[in-house]
């Protein structure tokens, strides 16, 4: 008998038979776990603090189950129907995932704030197109942080890195199976189950924001579903007692996850092991028939029921959360929280009897080119639906930013700016004289919250680049330090070079600095570390990312003070943060001394420096509560105490007498002797609670030009 033939014995045709449509009840009761970990966690975060290892469990369980159907056809057939395939995972996720987007879409544009439209269109557009994980990934918005969840549709990152996997996996599958040995096809599964499991550790580790929405960080848990079910081959591993006391030992494990981990978890680094061992544990177990064992709770009815709506319940769960909070314009209470709970439950039911099961057996879907022509179709809808009102925002904003450039270029100029009359009280350059500008506390039409929250760089600079190449960056990583540097080139010979080096309140100053270097030929080089306050022998913490940050500065410290082509460095750092949100900050002095041991360096080098105060830090999206609190004569203005305190960035440059050196207070643009407004000379200062706006900053540029010609008069020649 040949090899291909006793594996059809042993996994073929007529056992494909027997197992089709065996139904297993602790999978549909992990299911049920795994959808009311996630929903709890979104609803009551620190209750459930671990509970997004729910998400976890839904992946071992796909790669499980999707193994199993996909092997049985490879051994029986010697082939995949890719089309077939394709087609039914179609028909089972799409139609539930598109009706909640379009609904979600609708609702977001009577409920969401209009500052947040544009994240939201992103989104719904990348969830259309399966993508919305690498979009997430590469804003790197951190999941667990309260102040990025403002998008509805955000917990469509699982579903696309699942979709991803059915999109790969059987062509896995067939290729692995070239050769007709299932040795081969368990060594292939090995080998991605490694791959993908030291990525999820290194990238926990190292990039943790980014790594936690990435498709490879998880598709060992897929691999390790994938591998039990060749090693089950359709039946159970274990009988009796020993059944009972494993899948007790699996329940526990994933329960025990959602209440030991949390959001500073190194996840999903080799800890997310606890609960996909045990998922894979409960699925070894099967359903024992042993009086003791959870088979009686896993076949519960609610339980059940609770698996059986668990896609749609998923599906369903945030939007409301996310939309609701933004309505009422805060936190959700008990009752709240517990109506959208059984308003989900509702909305799951209905979405699974009327939408789900009836189109999955559609008789006029089971064509697979039928199914593809309708998933195209819906796709084509849900992108127009997106794109029209995100182009609308994007030329809005496009011609906000143009104009506050042009505004700020004809300040220092000192040309009159025909387009605007009240040119010279716009943006920062109201604070050059109040007294003249007292009705410009509110936004000016065209900059409300929705073009302030829209106003990052990255954006800022796109609309830029396309007209002048000097805006689009030229970046590389030095060789030998890791370090990555972003040239912006004037082209022209010997220019005079400014380097901006740490974190994004650092990078923040780069459309003021780009503003002038465009003005003035410079060349600017933008050396950038997330979250690293550049400061020695000042550590943020002792996590992997502490240890990275330091790691950073003392490369890019010496590799400043040798770079003779730098001859000016901008410095910044994100400090009020610290103060506000920690319970043990550093004192102000021994954050002075860290800053000074960095610039000490760079001017026994002849390097010339100018300090950047930090600006103040809101507790909420400056955006967003300005939108809430439109009607009044200061929106948002808070109590300078309250989110700016001594700066030691000032605190060390006030011991600094030298020719080279200077500093900049932006607290005399954002705030007075005692009040801080979100808004000023008509813009919206901040495009969050702690960076600054980019087009608000354009306008900056004017009054840090005199600081930087003080110190480097050779600048402006």
């Amino acid at each position: 008998m040949s090899r291909f033939h006793e594996y059809r014995r042993n996994w073929g045709t007529p056992i494909t038979r027997r197992v089709k449509h065996v139904f297993r009840p602790e999978v549909q009761a992990l299911r049920a776990l795994a959808v009311m970990l996630v929903v709890t966690f979104h609803l009551w975060p620190h209750r459930v603090p671990g509970g997004y290892i729910g998400v976890d469990v839904f992946f071992v369980i796909s790669g499980f189950l999707i193994t199993s159907h996909l092997a049985r056809e490879l051994l029986a057939t010697n082939g995949i129907k890719l089309g077939g395939f394709y087609a039914r995972r179609i028909r089972r996720l799409l139609p539930a995932a598109f009706f909640v987007l379009g609904v979600t879409l609708i609702a977001s544009f009577a409920l969401a704030r209009t500052a947040d439209l544009s994240i939201i269109l992103r989104d719904v557009l990348a969830s259309a197109l399966y993508s919305v994980n690498w979009v997430l990934a590469a804003s790197s918005v951190d999941y667990f942080a309260a102040d990025d969840a403002v998008s509805p549709v955000q917990h469509y990152w699982s579903l696309a890195v699942e979709e991803q996997f059915y999109l790969l996996w059987p062509l896995i599958l067939l290729l692995a199976w070239i050769p007709r040995r299932l040795s081969v096809v368990y060594a292939t599964l090995i080998v991605v189950f490694m791959t993908c499991f030291v990525y999820s550790v290194w990238g926990s580790i190292a990039f943790q924001s980014f790594a936690y929405f990435a498709t490879p960080a998880h598709g060992w848990e897929f691999a390790a579903g994938g591998l039990l079910a060749l090693l089950l081959r359709g039946r159970s591993a274990l009988g009796g007692p020993w059944a009972a006391l494993v899948s007790w030992a699996g329940w526990g494990a994933i329960v025990l996850s959602a209440f030991l981990f949390t959001a500073a978890s190194p996840f999903p680094g080799w800890i997310a092991l606890l609960p996909v061992v045990g998922t894979l544990a409960v699925i070894v177990a099967g359903a024992p028939q042993v009086r003791w064992s959870p088979s009686a709770v896993a076949s519960w009815k609610p339980v059940q029921f609770t698996g059986d709506v668990s896609y749609s319940l998923y599906l369903w769960h945030f939007p409301p959360i996310i939309l609701v909070t933004a309505a009422l314009d805060r936190d959700l209470v008990a009752v709240e929280k517990l109506l959208i709970l059984l308003a989900c439950f509702v909305l799951a039911w209905l979405t699974k009897r009327y939408i789900e099961d009836p189109v999955r057996v559609l008789p006029r879907l089971q064509a697979p080119k039928v199914t593809f022509l309708a998933a195209a179709g819906a796709t084509a809808v849900l992108v127009i639906a997106t794109v029209l009102p995100a182009l609308v925002l994007g030329k809005s904003y496009a011609d906000g930013a143009q104009e506050a450039l042009e505004v700020s270029r004809s300040a220092l100029e000192g040309s009159p700016t025909p387009e605007r009359t009240d040119a010279e009280c716009f943006g920062a350059l109201a604070s050059v004289d109040p007294l003249s500008c007292p009705s410009l506390r509110v936004p000016l039409p065209g900059y409300g919250p929705e073009f302030a929250a829209a106003d990052n760089f990255d954006t800022w600079s796109e609309q830029l680049s396309g007209d002048d190449p000097y805006f689009v960056p030229d970046c590389a990583t030095v060789p030998e330090t890791g370090i990555r540097e972003c040239w912006y080139r004037s082209g022209e010979e010997n220019a005079f070079t400014v380097a901006i080096p740490g974190d994004s309140h650092a990078g923040h100053w780069l459309p003021a600095i780009l503003t002038l270097g465009r003005e003035n030929g410079w060349d600017v080089i933008r050396y950038r570390e997330s979250g690293c306050r550049l400061a020695l022998e000042v550590y943020d913490s002792t996590t992997p990312h502490g240890l990275d940050c330091r790691a950073w500065k003392e490369d890019i410290v010496p590799y400043l003070e040798e770079a003779d082509w730098v001859d000016l460095v901008v410095v910044s750092a994100s400090v009020n943060s610290v103060y506000l949100s920690r319970t043990d900050p550093p004192s102000v002095d021994e954050f002075a001394q860290g800053f000074l041991r960095v610039w000490q360096p760079w001017l026994r080098a002849g390097k010339k420096i100018v300090v950047m105060s930090d600006g103040p830090g809101y507790p909420e999206s400056v955006p967003g509560c300005v939108e809430s609190a439109m009607g009044d004569v200061s929106p948002c203005s808070a109590p300078r105490r309250s989110v700016a305190f001594e700066d030691p960035l000032l605190v060390a440059a006030a011991t600094i007498d030298e020719p080279g050196f200077g500093s900049y207070d932006t607290m005399q643009v954002l705030c007075d002797d005692t009040v801080c407004h979100p808004v000023v000379g008509g813009l919206i200062t901040h495009k969050d609670g702690g960076h600054i706006a980019a087009s608000f900053m354009v306008t900056m540029a004017p009054l840090i030009a005199p600081t930087i010609q003080q110190v480097a008069p050779e600048a402006f020649e």
